[in-house]
């Protein structure tokens, strides 16, 4: 019995101890597993943060060639204004110049200077008719008041 009973504790032993290597194969594989899918969902959230990152700088991007674009379009658009600008300013010099010349030359002709003594003349002319006129009513006042008195 005593046989029987070493026999039953060495195969118990034994029994256990394949146990104990199972469990550790096991636990090695789960943990290789484990770590084999870890590393594929960190690649992933890696590969999934850069396609993030990407769409974020194709926005950027887009976004400042946009930018570009209208910053262009307000350059030309100044560009124009300026243009436009400096051909008023250089035109509004030149008629200011022209005119100019004109009075000058309207100045020196004779028939200019003899159509300002006309003009002259003919206010000066109003001028002695409405004095008559007006003298002409006082006179008639006066003589009114002085009839009536």
């Amino acid at each position: 019995m005593q046989a029987l009973a070493e026999e039953w504790k060495k195969r118990d032993g034994e029994r256990e101890a394949l146990v104990k290597k199972k469990v550790k194969s096991s636990a090695r594989r789960r943990i290789k597993s484990i770590t084999i899918n870890t590393e594929c969902a960190d690649h992933l959230l890696q590969e999934l943060e850069f396609n993030l990152l990407e769409e974020k700088l194709q926005k950027t991007l887009s976004d400042l060639e946009k930018r570009e674009k209208q910053l262009a379009e307000a350059e030309l658009q100044v560009r124009f204004a300026l243009n436009h600008f400096d051909y008023g300013e250089s035109r509004y010099k030149q008629l200011e110049k022209e005119f100019q010349l004109y009075r000058e030359q309207q100045n020196v002709r004779p028939e200019f200077r003899l159509q300002s003594e006309i003009n002259l003349l003919t206010l000066e002319k109003v001028g002695r008719k409405i004095n008559a006129e007006s003298l002409e009513l006082d006179v008639a006042v006066f003589c009114q008041s002085e009839q009536s008195i």
